[in-house]
């Protein structure tokens, strides 16, 4: 499943989908498109990447859909935003990668303490006398 997931990118600034912002006047909800839908627990592990500010022009950026979505000056996402969302993209990645692995992990752990239980009580069985 890991060697599925292809990287989420962003690839665009969709100036079709920029819209005003009900904070302030000069602020626009920015939107961004990403290379690919992403996951939602990709989209949580983003979310949490963008819960620490890094400087005092951090602005709050989510996930809609296709699209990473930054309430700000049109003009920041140049000098300030775009650096700092490819790199909190490229942890969310990592992360997705490393979150995939512990599931996969998991389920092989579960599948094989199944294949232990059945084969427990196909031993029991095997020692019952019915007669």
């Amino acid at each position: 499943m890991s060697k599925d997931f292809e990287n989420i990118m962003i690839v665009d600034l969709d100036v079709d989908m920029t819209r005003h912002s009900n904070k302030a006047s000069g602020l626009r909800h920015m939107f961004l498109r990403l290379s690919s839908r992403p996951p939602t627990d990709w989209v949580r592990i983003f979310d949490n990447e963008r819960g620490f500010p890094r400087h005092t022009m951090w602005r709050k950026a989510w996930v809609e859909g296709q699209h990473i979505v930054v309430d700000c000056v049109p003009e920041e996402i140049e000098r300030y935003h775009l650096r700092d969302l490819k790199e909190d993209v490229a942890n969310a990645n990592r992360k997705y990668r490393e979150y995939i692995v512990q599931v996969q992990a998991e389920k092989e752990r579960d599948r094989s303490a199944e294949a232990a239980e059945k084969e427990r009580l196909r031993n029991l069985k095997g020692n019952l006398k019915f007669d």
